[in-house]
This record gives structure tokens, sequence and C-alpha cells, in this order.
């Protein structure tokens, strides 16, 4: 949906939905029902239904209805906007945290902190960018259900045929350069038949060299945000510089011949590094079982390594019939053993901190223990999108901008980069805040 009209459909549930019951818990004795939606099919939606189904075993006056609501991934905006409107939202719902500050700042999600207060959740026991992440002005809009982290994926036979160590990947943006130098190989008519890195190829997108040439967007108190510091136009230079070297055409060449393959050029032992998420551990265990590969934490100039992370998030619309049992269900969905369900399930990695010590550990491995690890020892210093109610167009706008001066290598990556950044600060200006 068009990001703008998503806005403003925002803006006119709030006045429909206050005219409807906010509610409260049935009298005592009496079976209170939410209504919960979630968009995820195959495993993630067995798992709901699973621990819906635990959760109605275990607590005798709150029944919850779990609904599929078709959707790609998680609750499609336009679906819950039109429930709020019309008077039916359910009481609980998950939501790509990413959209949690743009409907927080509408009034489309109910506040938490009343909430949470009662049930002694604290900051402190979640990541704090994951808890930032879920918050919007301070407070806390969605229940951080779980969470992931970006790594550096290497094939470990393709260094080897290169002369470089297998068991020893690039941690330097320097590094990293070298390294894709030397695991580039052209055939005798000049097309790439292997690729050492493309810089924006998976999970390689602005956000994630920016923080890796150690920019930090510094968020305002009007919400403004700086996309363009000199650390993120070096950053956005540097993945161009890959264009000119290598040729967006080749580049682009290399990677059709693979697209009906199904696989990624690294998953198809084709490019012999990428930035992926937690995620394609399970992918390669599945489609690639035979591939030798390490993972470690994304390259930074200066050698500390970095990540980021997304995740789905639990809120409560803005008319909910019983936010108070909606807020009981989802406070013990998201407790440790609850969790740890979920996230062996499918894939994804806890929010709350104590669970990281555990983690990758035996009865605690969620995709792999070397995985797991790594995770654990990277999200206490993980890495959000900036928090704003424009975040889906400045996705967008991010992604387009680096499409731009990598297909394009005659742009002026400094000049669009500054552009985009006046454009969104802007918009902001304009009453966002």
């Amino acid at each position: 949906m068009n990001k703008k009209a998503l806005s403003a459909s925002l803006g006119v549930i709030i006045l429909l939905a206050s005219v409807t019951g906010c509610g409260t818990n049935s009298n005592s004795g009496k079976v209170t029902t939410v209504n919960f939606w979630y968009g995820q099919g195959g495993i993630g939606g067995e798992t709901y239904q699973k621990l819906v189904q635990e959760f109605n075993a275990t607590h005798k006056n709150i029944h919850v209805n779990a609904t599929f609501v078709a959707s790609s991934g998680s609750i499609v905006p336009q679906k819950l906007i039109t429930a709020i409107a019309g008077g039916k939202a359910p009481d609980c719902t998950e939501l790509d945290s990413f959209l949690v500050p743009q409907f927080a700042q509408k009034g489309a999600i109910l506040d938490l902190s009343q909430y949470v207060k009662q049930q002694g959740l604290k900051q402190s026991d979640f990541i704090p960018a994951i808890w930032q992440a879920n918050s919007f002005q301070g407070d806390l809009y969605a229940y951080p259900h779980d969470t992931d982290v970006r790594f550096l994926y290497w094939n470990k036979d393709l260094f080897k045929a290169a002369g470089l160590n297998p068991n020893q990947p690039p941690k330097t943006i320097a590094q990293l350069d070298a390294d894709a130098a030397k695991l580039t190989i052209h055939n005798a008519k000049g097309q790439i038949t292997q690729a050492g890195f493309i810089p924006w190829g998976d999970q390689g997108s602005f956000v994630t060299w920016a923080w890796a040439f150690g920019a930090s967007f510094n968020q305002q108190s009007d919400g403004e945000i700086n996309f363009s510091s000199p650390q993120s136009i070096q950053s956005l230079k540097w993945q161009q510089s890959y264009a000119k070297k290598y040729g967006t055409a080749k580049l682009n060449a290399f990677t059709s011949q693979l697209q009906n393959t199904g696989l990624s050029p690294f998953d198809a032992g084709k490019e012999a590094m990428t930035l992926d998420g937690v995620w394609n551990i399970a992918t390669l265990q599945q489609d690639a079982p035979h591939l030798h590969y390490g993972i470690e934490a994304v390259p930074t100039v200066d050698g500390k390594g970095t990540t980021w992370s997304g995740g789905i998030s639990e809120v409560i619309p803005k008319g909910a019939k019983h936010p108070q049992a909606a807020a009981e269900f989802l406070n013990w969905l998201i407790a440790p053993k609850q969790m740890l369900v979920w996230d062996k399930a499918t894939g994804h990695d806890p929010t709350r901190l104590s669970m990281l010590t555990n983690l990758g550990t035996p009865g605690h491995v969620v995709v792999s223990p070397a995985g797991d690890k790594l995770a654990a020892q990277l999200l206490p210093n993980t890495h959000t999108r900036p928090n704003s109610p424009l975040n889906g167009e400045i996705w967008d706008g991010m992604s387009s901008l680096v499409s731009k001066v990598t297909s394009d290598p005659s742009q002026n990556a400094s000049t669009d980069l500054k552009a985009f950044s006046n454009k969104i600060n802007q918009e902001i200006k304009q009453g966002w805040y």
C-alpha cells in the first residue's frame, strides 16, 4: 500500500475507533474471549496455534481464538486498519516491529505502559535496541516477541582454492575488499563465473554498511534523522566502488544466470561471501547441506564487527474490546518458556537478555550451536532501524538509492544521499511529530 495512503488511513481510524469501547476483562468467574490475529503460515502459524492451545488449557478465565489472516509474513497493515475502522479490531495481533512507530504515532495501537508495569516487565530484561524498536517517544507500544541478526557467510572451500585461510574470514572492510578481489573469477570472455562478494546482495542494505562504516543516525527529539553523515556517504560510495570495479552489467549477468536454480549465488556455491540473516543457516541445512561455510559478524572499518536486527512484535489495536486480557495473553506468550518454543520452531532469536546466556547450548539450540552462540554475542549491542513513523518510506527510499548508485556508477552518491536525507526530514517537519 502507498505509504502516504497508509498514514491517511491510520489518521481516520483513530476517530472511528474512539467510539468503540476499549473494555476490560469480564467479571470474575466468566470467560473472556480474546481474538488474536496472526499472518504467518507454515511453521509460524502452527506454532502460534500450539501455544494458544497451551494457554487455553492453563487459563480458565481467558480463551484465545487465534485466526490466520492471509498476508506476507506478518499482518498486512491495510487489513488491520480496515478492521479498526469498522469497529472489528482484534484484541491483539502480530506486527512487524519496524511498523510499530507508524501505528503508535497515529494512535492505532495502545500504549502498553500500564500493562507492563502491572506485569513487572522491565526494559532491562530485554535487548536494548529491541526494546527501543518496540517503543515510541519513550513508551512501549509492542511486546517484543522475536528478533534476528545478520552475519557474514563465507565459503571455506572457495577460500582454500584461492589460497586463503579457510578459517579466517575478513573482519575489516579492507580485508573484505582484498579477499573479494582474490575470490572473483572471470572466464576468457571476461564474464564473472564466481563472485567474491556483492555488497548489496542478500541482506547487504544501506543501513548494514552505514553502521559498518561507523555511522550513527543521531535521531533528534523532533524526529529528524541524519542519514548523510560522512560515514554514511563513505559507505554508499564504497558500495558504488564495487559496481565500478567489477561492472554492474557483469554482476547482474552473473546473478541472473542463477535465478532458475532457486538458490542465491552463495547458497549455490558461486559466491564466496555474502551477508545474510541467521535464518539462512536453516536454508543451507535444507538446500545446500554439503556446503562448507562459516559465519562471522559483519565486517567493519575498525574490525570490531557489527550486526542489525528486525523482528516480530505483538500489539493491542485501538478499539480492542478486551485489552487487559489480551495483555495477559501476550505477556505469557513472550515469557522465556514460550519464547524458547517459538524460537526453536521458527529459527528466530529471543528478545530477552537472560535467554542469551544459554542460547546454543543443549536444550537451547535455535538454528545451530555456532549460529546461536554468535547471535548471543552480537545481540546485546545490535542495531535496529531508526525509530520513525516513516520507516516504510525510509526503507524503500534507501533501497532505491543503493540501486540507483550501483546501477549507474556515474551517479554522485554524496549528492543523492543528502537529497534523500533532506526529503525525509522535510516530511518529518511537516507534521509527523
